[in-house]
């Protein structure tokens, strides 16, 4: 069986290599000069903005099959709640094939200008969820951040009356979107419990509130001679107390915020919650952390046996906040239909993992093309597909993408004074020619190779 999915694998990899050499053009390009394509006075937000000839705004269309894609005129009002209520059931090695993705966007909390789908560049509120798939889109309906705003407001009891309003708040937005979810059965998605769920977070809120100092030996965080290791994103120790993390996951789906959506939407088929998994945590433990000594003792310690103690030790944390969670669930089906997806994580104990596949700012030699480029990154992802889900096919295989853009800037901090330009600006600046025709290309190639479900 082995020998069989290695040599699956290969193959994949040189077809996969072989449609990449088949699409790139290896004759002399033209030199491309930006201030000659784009006009003596360019600037990088002319590039990004669409504003200068050449910089298309807009991808251009591509001649597909009338018979293999049917339009979103003509499934509008219909169709697509149905194809979402399919996907959750479908798997990965399912007999008819593997489901095309749904599309989400981690920008679920922004401001956006119009409703009218394409119309923005940034925010997807919950409403405008709907209005895609009310469309004939394909789209997974996501929330924002509804855990840190409970973290906020009911870690030590009765929440201020601003924290009651700011709750207020949130149900009024989201309802109409549960409502709609709820009417159509449709899954539904709450991005970026990172940091809220970082139980020393929530301790940290609780002991704020009730004026009590936090114990030592309460203490989540890695401690050494009885300090935390960092105090800026201190890391969370993987041989600390396991009941701080048990008792978040308690109050994660058991506060009044979470309750409430839960009545609103009491039998979704699934409910994902994304992690973008940037929390304090270490690859290996300190041998000189105060806990560690106490159980392992001075040593010597290999690293393997650090990296080891480690990788168990948040296995079973965020295995017991996981079970925590579920079991404080009000409605038996959220209870049943969770899934915990983390960016950046390809194993157990979460259900699911989301690997980028970014045109990094902060890698300039990164580009569309070379042997560290991004379809590289694809094809090693495949490998690490194929290995996951042929060993757990229900976990849930998300990819997440990024241009290298900034939001419109053009440089962001990286701290210590140090700056990186947005990667469009990298391409326009080193004679080549970015717009959004060659990163659809790149975005598609990724699609095809990953095959992700979200």
């Amino acid at each position: 069986m082995k020998k069989h999915l290695l040599k699956k694998t290969i193959l994949h990899c040189l077809l996969a290599l072989t449609f990449l050499c088949l699409t790139i053009d290896w004759t002399q390009a033209e030199e491309f000069d930006p201030a000659t394509h784009y006009g003596a006075s360019w600037t990088p937000d002319d590039l990004l903005s669409g504003k200068k000839a050449g910089a298309n705004a807009s991808p251009t269309p591509v001649a597909v099959d009338s018979a293999t894609v049917v339009s979103s005129a003509a499934i509008k009002g219909n169709g697509a709640e149905e194809d979402l209520r399919k996907w959750v059931n479908t798997g990965y090695l399912d007999p008819s094939g593997r489901p095309l993705p749904l599309t989400g966007n981690w920008m679920c909390d922004l401001p956006r200008p119009s409703k009218n789908p394409g119309d923005s560049p940034l925010g997807w509120d919950s409403s405008y969820f709907v209005e895609l798939i009310k469309q004939g889109h394909h789209v997974i309906p996501t929330f924002s951040d509804p855990e840190f705003q409970a973290t906020l407001a009911f870690s030590a009891g009765e929440p201020s009356q601003r924290s009651k309003e700011n709750i207020e708040a949130i149900i009024s937005e989201y309802r109409p979107a549960l409502e709609f979810c709820r009417d159509h059965k449709l899954p539904i998605a709450f991005r970026g419990w990172n940091y809220a769920t970082y139980p020393y977070v929530f301790q940290m809120r609780r002991n704020q509130k009730t004026k009590e100092p936090i114990k030592p030996e309460q203490d989540p965080r890695l401690l050494i001679d009885g300090k935390a290791a960092r105090e800026n994103n201190p890391d969370m120790d993987p041989c600390g107390p396991v009941e701080l993390w048990q008792e978040f996951g308690t109050f994660w789906f058991n506060n009044p915020l979470m309750v409430e959506i839960q009545k609103i939407y009491p039998d979704p088929p699934l409910v994902i919650f994304l992690d973008n998994n940037e929390a304090g945590k270490v690859g290996k433990v300190d041998p000189k952390s105060d806990r560690f000594l106490a159980k392992y003792g001075a040593g010597p310690h290999d690293e393997e046996f650090l990296k080891k103690v480690a990788t168990e030790g948040y296995d079973e944390r965020y295995k017991a906040m996981f079970d925590a969670a579920r079991a404080a669930c009000v409605s038996p089906s959220w209870s049943k239909n969770l899934r915990f997806i983390a960016y950046n994580s390809l194993k157990p104990p979460h259900d699911g993992g989301m690997p980028e596949y970014y045109d990094n700012d902060w890698q300039p030699a990164k580009t569309d093309f070379g042997a560290s480029g991004l379809q590289s990154d694809a094809l090693g992802m495949f490998v690490n597909q194929t290995k996951v889900v042929s060993e757990n096919p229900s976990f849930l295989w998300s990819s997440i993408f990024w241009d290298g853009e900034w939001m419109g800037n053009i440089w962001r901090s990286r701290g210590q004074g140090k700056a990186s330009p947005a990667k469009p600006f990298q391409y326009a600046s080193a004679g080549q020619r970015w717009d959004f025709n060659r990163y659809e290309g790149d975005f598609q190639f990724g699609l095809w190779v990953m095959r992700p479900k979200l």
